[in-house]
């Protein structure tokens, strides 16, 4: 009775939780799966010892009728307390006989079910198997095809702004090729020079590219641009 509620509440819970599935839940039912077969060897064989006692037993109390009744036909035996008791052992062999048949046919339609929920779960796991190498497969091409765009899209980038560059240095060149050369004297600071040239500061330092506007030498030429 107890191995047939375990059997009915595996049975249960593997096609309640069959969508949820995974590769160890597989595992699992396979050990399961084993256990219940070991089981099932266990009880063959204590059933397989029970008749042999049960047999020994009547063919002991068969010669200790025998013994004791001599002639005594068959039906003046069975009427004696040890023939009674000879019936109920037969019956009760009977009727262990019909209890092991009836469970080991349910335990077979269970072992049946739970090999055809495996056979249904290891297909399930296959097409998700499949599903996600393919999902996989089209993430790697989408993310191919993205890298490819940007690649494409920085190489534009980058052409636009060399061409930029190549644009400002000529500007530069054309703004600041017309204008004269100024000789830096002791006390000379390049704001009195704008002033002098009436120029704004900026257009000094942009045009000798001067990090320091501090930092002027005695004797240093300075271009001065013409506005």
């Amino acid at each position: 009775m107890r191995l047939k509620l375990f059997l009915s509440f595996l049975c249960l819970l593997f096609f309640c939780g069959g969508d949820l599935a995974t590769k160890d839940d597989l595992i699992k039912q396979e050990k399961e799966l084993q256990t219940i077969r070991e089981e099932l060897k266990k009880i063959k064989e204590d059933l397989l010892e029970r008749q042999v006692n049960l047999s020994e037993e009547i063919l002991s109390l068969k010669n200790k009728i025998d013994g004791m009744t001599g002639n005594i036909s068959t039906e003046e035996y069975r009427s004696t307390q040890q023939g009674k008791r000879l019936n109920l052992l037969e019956e009760s062999l009977l009727a262990l006989r019909k209890k092991e048949s009836e469970n080991i046919t349910s335990i077979n339609e269970n072992l049946a079910n739970l090999q055809k929920g495996l056979l249904e779960l290891k297909e399930g796991i296959e097409k998700l198997s499949s599903a996600q190498r393919e999902l996989s497969l089209s993430h790697n091409e989408e993310k191919e095809e993205i890298e490819k765009k940007l690649q494409i899209l920085l190489e534009e980038v980058t052409k636009e702004n060399n061409k930029l560059r190549k644009r400002i240095a000529k500007l530069e060149k054309e703004i600041y090729s017309v204008g004269v050369y100024h000789t830096v004297k002791e006390g000379e600071t390049l704001s009195l020079i704008a002033q002098r040239y009436k120029i704004p500061l900026k257009e000094i330092i942009k045009a000798n590219k001067i990090e320091d506007p501090t930092m002027l030498a005695i004797g240093q030429r300075l271009f001065i641009p013409k506005k």
